[in-house]
């Protein structure tokens, strides 16, 4: 019977593993195509914006003040094409395109989403991207239209390499953990193997002393002796509806059968008993390895049972003290669409029963991500809060900079934590200059670098170079970090080294693109190339509505029109900044730039 127990405990792990593996392989390559299809798509909205803020209407006429330079969209199959086209007929194109034009007639639904499909220069399939955009106003207004492409088959090798090697590496791990599983199982019940053999070998010792004349009192031991093994053997066969329980996760047999043993009557429990001794090398619970009570309740909240915008957003809320308002813009929502997704997320905890457990040491990093995203956005709202009548909430910002210090100690390896640790550090060194002794703001132009704290700084620097030191794909914060260096580093705003801030920043977009980066991009843009293509991309961004509830991009777009000297432009952008704040020192910043535009 106990043979028969370690053939089925055999098949049902190896069944598992096969299951939970092609769900992972099926999860894991569509998340791959996801993420690929994203950074084609935004590598191409990014060219398409660009081609748009290059865009001029003069005397009626459309035109391009000047092509992209990459030297793929000039060259004859070179990977990427472009096509300028108004009213039906092209005006300019990419010289990679050949004779060939992109029409719509020609166009077909794509496999991948936001990309349409026709025939390439030599007639290979390539995916097309189509921007519609309008310049001027009233009857002036010139409607033209903006594709951008690239060869299907470079996105289709990407996916079919990743595959191939998914596939590898599922299919040995599958090897290794069946054969795992095989060995557990005629490996786990040998204690059990080993206390038949022994009752049997005292059975038939007391038999061959006693004869069949043995002492009466003696024949009701050999019965009790006989019972036990027959309930033990019960015992075993009720073990096995838990077959597939116990290959689940591959654990050790003998601690569930340990605990079914125990529950039954004191004779199973003293087998019990024997059985936890032969299992003594079982794993023991690890020790707290947090030690910090918030920190320990930040990585509790970032469950992995919630999607991870809800286990930051219920994190933020319930943990961090943060308000409903505050979150919702962090996540650039409005405060009634945060607090009804906040409402859902306690309705799924108390409907579905989720424990509220400190995870173990082995559960931190897939929690890891989250409690990053938690960390950071504290720290963002004490750099610049959401409203109040100050700047700056010094408990927040010191906060998240404890927290990260701590996550650190814990996670020394981890790079995107010193990278967030640096970005936080380089960001806290400048606040002693972001402010003048009547809480008005001091721009980043206007500061005196001389009260910023240079130890900050100094430690911040250091983790910068450490977590770029690392090999492997660059994190966001690790990149943000950077960018905050090249600031901290500069002798003037005069001085700082845009044109690769602009280049890290096109970075970010690549790995971790977002509408808030893209204005970032933007500012840092109007820096190299002007404020008129800047103000493009901002336009072209702020069309796009996904940043609808962020505050700050009318204030971006103002501070370009005022650039400009497009004056009235300017005062209407400042007062739609000034109407969408809630902070009082940018409200009286946004006063300073009217009452400027209105002396000027």
């Amino acid at each position: 019977m106990i043979q028969s127990l370690r053939v089925r405990l055999a098949i049902g792990a190896v069944v598992t593993i096969t299951v939970v593996l092609l769900l992972v392989w099926i999860a894991l390559g569509r998340l791959f195509t996801s993420y690929v299809v994203a950074q084609y798509t935004t590598e191409m909205q990014v060219l398409s914006d660009t081609l748009t803020a290059s865009v001029t209407l003069k005397d009626g006429h459309l035109g391009l003040t000047a092509a992209p330079s990459d030297p793929r969209l000039n060259l004859p199959g070179g990977g990427r094409y472009w096509e300028f086209e108004a009213g039906n007929k092209v005006l300019e194109r990419s010289r990679s395109l050949w004779d060939t034009v992109i029409a719509d007639e020609t166009l077909k639904p794509s496999p991948y989403e936001g990309f349409l499909q026709t025939a390439g220069p030599d007639g290979e399939p390539i995916l097309v991207m189509r921007q519609d955009s309008t310049l001027g106003q009233g009857k002036n207004a010139r409607q033209f239209c903006i594709y951008t492409a690239f060869p299907k088959a470079e996105l289709d090798v990407a996916l079919v390499g990743f595959h191939g090697e998914l596939r590898r590496m599922l299919l040995i791990t599958a090897a290794i953990l069946a054969f795992g599983a095989v060995a557990q199982a005629f490996a786990g019940l040998a204690p059990l193997d080993r206390l038949k053999r022994k009752v049997a070998e005292v059975r038939a010792g007391i038999l061959s002393e006693l004869g069949d004349e043995g002492p009466s009192e003696v024949k009701p031991l050999v019965m009790e002796i006989d019972l036990l093994l027959k309930e033990r053997e019960e015992a075993v066969e009720r073990a096995r509806s838990r077959a597939s329980d116990l290959a689940h996760g591959l654990k050790t047999p003998l601690t569930v059968l340990s605990q079914l043993a125990a529950s039954m009557d004191p004779k199973s429990a003293e087998i019990a008993h024997l059985i936890d001794m032969e299992n003594h090398s079982a794993e023991e619970d690890d020790p707290d390895p947090i030690g910090d009570e918030r920190l320990k309740l930040i990585f509790t909240c970032c469950h992995p049972s919630f999607a991870p915008e809800v286990q930051v957003a219920l994190t933020l809320r319930t943990v961090c003290g943060l308000t409903t308002a505050e979150v919702a813009r962090a996540f650039l929502n409005t405060e009634e669409a945060m607090s009804q997704r906040l409402v859902r997320a306690k309705q799924k905890i108390r409907l579905a029963g989720i424990p509220y457990e400190v995870p173990g040491r082995d559960a931190l990093e897939e929690r890891l991500r989250g409690v990053l995203t938690v960390i950071y956005l504290v720290f963002t709202e004490g750099y610049l809060a959401t409203s109040g009548p100050e700047l700056i909430r010094h408990d927040l910002a010191r906060e998240a900079i404890r927290l990260g210090r701590l996550l650190l100690a814990l996670m020394p390896e981890a790079r995107d934590i010193k990278g967030l640790l640096a970005l936080m550090l380089l960001h806290d060194a400048r606040r002693a200059g972001r402010t003048d002794a009547a809480g008005d703001i001091v721009l980043l132009e206007e500061q005196d670098r001389s009260l910023w704290n240079r130890e900050q700084i100094a430690e911040g620097l250091a983790l910068v170079e450490q977590a770029l030191g690392v090999k492997g794909r660059p994190q966001p914060y690790t990149v943000q970090a950077a960018i905050a260096a090249l600031h901290a580093q500069a002798p003037s705003y005069d001085q700082t080294d845009w044109r690769q801030i602009v280049g890290l920043y096109e970075v970010l977009l690549r790995i971790a693109p977002s509408p808030v980066i893209e204005l970032n991009h933007a500012a840092a843009v109007s820096m190299v190339d002007g404020p008129a293509r800047a103000l493009g991309l901002v336009d072209s961004l702020a069309a796009r509505g996904g940043l609808k509830q962020y505050d700050l991009l009318p204030a971006v777009r103002a501070d370009l029109l005022r650039r400009l000297d497009r004056r009235e432009e300017a005062r209407a952008a400042y007062r739609a900044a000034s109407d969408a704040t809630q902070l009082t020192p940018l409200k009286r910043l946004y006063a300073r730039r009217l009452a400027e535009l209105d002396a000027a």
